[in-house]
C-alpha cells in the first residue's frame, strides 16, 4: 500500500483514512498475502491529518467531530489492530501528529535516513485520538511518550534507541526485504504469532496459543515436516 498524495504530504483527511481503511479491510480478507507493507510517495510519509478537512469537520460541531473521528480515523486504526497480518511501515520521511500514530500503528516499523517521528497533537492542544499514545507506549513505554512529546521530533536513530523502530538507510529496501522473509513461512503461523503479539491479557493469550497450537500440531503437514526434519 501506497500513501499517495505528496502535494499535501500525505496527509489524510476523512476520504483519506476510509480509502486506506478499505484497502487494509480487503488485504486482511485476503489469506493468500502473507504479510502487509505500508509506504508513501513523496518525502513525507505522512504530514498528519488534513488541517483543511478537519476544519471543515469543526465548523460542522462537536457531534460531527466526534462522529468522523470514530469512524473515519479512529476506524482505520481498528481495522489496522484487527488484520489478520502483520503489517510493516516503511517510512522514509517525517511522520508527524496522524502520520507517527500510523506508522507506529504496524508490527514493525523501519525508518530511513530522511526519517523523523513528531507527536504534533499537544502543540494543538489536542491528543492522538486514534490511539497514538497507546502505540508508544506500548512499543517504548512512557519514557518514550514523554521524550518525544518534549522533544517534539526524533530522527530515525532516536527513535530507534527508544525501541520505536528500526534505523536503517532505506526504509522501503528493509520492509521489502523483510516482507519476502515472513511471505515465505506458513501463513497460518504467522497470522497466529500477529494475534498473540497483541493479546495482552496473559490468561488470555495462553487460552488463543492453546487453541492454535492444538490445531497446527493435528494438521498432517506438521507431521510430515517433523519427519523430513528428524531424517536429516
Amino acid at each position: 500500500m501506497v500513501l499517495a498524495a505528496p502535494d499535501v504530504r500525505n496527509s489524510l483527511g476523512p476520504e483519506d483514512a476510509r480509502e486506506l481503511r478499505l484497502a487494509i479491510e480487503t488485504i486482511s480478507g485476503t489469506p493468500a498475502v502473507h504479510v502487509a507493507v505500508l509506504t508513501h510517495r513523496g518525502s513525507s510519509f505522512c504530514a498528519g491529518g488534513n488541517l483543511r478537512k478537519i476544519l471543515e469537520l469543526v465548523a460542522g460541531g462537536r457531534e460531527m467531530v466526534t462522529d468522523v473521528i470514530y469512524a473515519e480515523f479512529q476506524g482505520l486504526f481498528r481495522a489496522i489492530a484487527a488484520m489478520r497480518q502483520p503489517l510493516i511501515c516503511a517510512v522514509d520521511g517525517p511522520a508527524i501528529g496522524l502520520g507517527c500514530d500510523l506508522a507506529l500503528a504496524a508490527d514493525l516499523t523501519f525508518f530511513g535516513k530522511d526519517a523523523s517521528i513528531g507527536q504534533g497533537w499537544a502543540a494543538l492542544g489536542l491528543v492522538p485520538a486514534p490511539g497514538g499514545t497507546r502505540s508508544v507506549v506500548r512499543k517504548g513505554g512512557t519514557k518514550a511518550l514523554w521524550r518525544l512529546i518534549a522533544e517534539g521530533r526524533m530522527n530515525a536513530k532516536q527513535a530507534e534507541a527508544n525501541n520505536l523502530g528500526v534505523a536503517v538507510e532505506s526504509a522501503l529496501d528493509a520492509a521489502r526485504d523483510t516482507a519476502r522473509r515472513i511471505a515465505m513461512l506458513p501463513a497460518g503461523a504467522i497470522a497466529a504469532t500477529r494475534h498473540l503479539s497483541r493479546t495482552d491479557n496473559f490468561e488470555e493469550h495462553l487460552a488463543i496459543a492453546l487453541s492454535y497450537q492444538g490445531d497446527f500440531l493435528t494438521d498432517p503437514t506438521f507431521a510430515a515436516k517433523a519427519e523430513k526434519l528428524l531424517s536429516r
